[in-house]
């Protein structure tokens, strides 16, 4: 995935580079550099991919070293920005949820039935924080945000960057790279007709008056447009944005929330549904079973939960695997062979893949499947 996320957005960020490099302008050493959007190890086999949109960063690199490099070595500086969402540092800038990393993380926590989320700025839970995706609607800072920490940039190469990052404010390009299933977007001063340029997007009805509503059907995309968290504080404070905005997810079908059992009861079935909407299909590959396993297991441990093997094949067999017969699979022998086949698989390659196989699935009578 970020092989093709570079392909695509390398030309457009050379496009600045080189409009850039031709003005000539002051202080570009100081003004941030543009920032693209980026997503967690995890997001690609995410069920729920969801893309959280910020309005602009607090500064950022330098534009005259990431114009030097990506004109050199284009796509350098792009890539080197992922360490900003790999490498996790964002568990420390959100101290309370009026921040927009503090935000961030209780949603991540409320949707994967953590209780208290305080715990991922303490380590741990790195499933749940490689999950998600990061991006902002302005790719070079506005003037308000740059006076606030940096004054050495006049406002005349400011608007000269922001004319030539302009093409990088869509979100088009962010459906198109990271195809997420949710946006979220937490700032008010929103360009609707910049941001949603070149998309069919419909506003839906909503007596919601904290959370705007809109679909863009050719995408399979839903997006929330609500304020920044700081400002929360003025119409009650964040928990009950928090709330609402849970209740939404969950009332939808985007985020369900997960039984500690999941099994084919009723109980069960909107999870059985997110999860199946995700599913890796076999697409002609019967070996892809085995990575249907270790995806289900992954999903399971984000939420503390587990599944019966019958459930699971069950699943399977919807998704339209076979066994190596060329049959479906019943619940018996075979498929606990599979789930044990999976496990050996992982086992010396990706040990930590292993032991979510081994504690998210289980008989009907919740022992250990082997």
């Amino acid at each position: 995935m970020k092989n093709a996320y570079l392909d695509y957005y390398i030309p457009l960020v050379q496009q600045f580079c080189q409009q850039m490099q031709d003005g000539s302008f002051e202080a570009l050493e100081h003004l941030p550099q543009p920032f693209l959007p980026l997503f967690g190890t995890g997001y690609e086999q995410s069920a729920f991919k969801l893309l959280f949109v910020g309005q602009d960063t607090k500064g950022w690199g330098s534009t005259s070293d990431f114009i030097e490099r990506e004109l050199k070595s284009p796509g350098e500086c792009l890539e080197a920005m992922f360490g900003n969402i790999e490498g996790r540092p964002f568990t420390g800038w959100g101290k309370s949820t009026n921040s927009f990393f503090g935000f961030v993380m209780a949603l991540l926590a409320s949707v994967h039935g953590i209780e208290n989320w305080n715990v991922l700025k303490w380590g741990g839970h790195e499933a749940v924080l490689s999950s998600f995706g990061w991006a902002n609607a302005n790719a070079v800072e506005l003037w308000p945000s740059l006076k606030k920490h940096e004054s050495r940039v006049p406002k005349a190469t400011l608007d000269a960057a922001r004319h030539a990052a302009a093409h990088l404010n869509r979100l088009k390009h962010m459906l198109v790279t990271l195809k997420p299933r949710v946006v979220l977007i937490t700032f008010m001063g929103l360009s609707k007709s910049e941001f949603f340029e070149d998309l069919d997007v419909q506003e839906l009805d909503t007596t919601n008056e904290r959370f705007h509503h809109y679909r863009i059907d050719d995408y399979d995309v839903d997006i929330f447009h609500t304020c920044h968290p700081g400002y929360m504080r003025n119409y009650g404070g964040p928990w009950g944005f928090l709330n609402e905005l849970r209740e939404i997810l969950r009332a939808n079908g985007f985020a369900p929330d997960f039984p500690e059992f999941v099994s084919t009861g009723s109980e069960s079935e909107s999870v059985l549904a997110h999860l199946f909407k995700s599913a890796p299909t076999p697409n002609g590959d019967s070996q892809r079973k085995y990575e249907l396993v270790a995806w289900v297991a992954k999903e399971l441990n984000k939420h503390g939960a587990f599944m019966s093997v019958p459930s699971f094949v069950q699943m399977a067999n919807e998704l339209g695997y076979r066994t190596d017969y060329g049959t479906e699979y019943s619940g018996g022998r075979g498929s606990y062979r599979l789930i044990r086949g999976a496990y050996w698989r992982y086992f010396e390659r990706e040990p930590n893949t292993a032991r979510a196989i081994a504690e998210a699935f289980r008989k009907p009578d919740f022992t250990y499947a082997y």
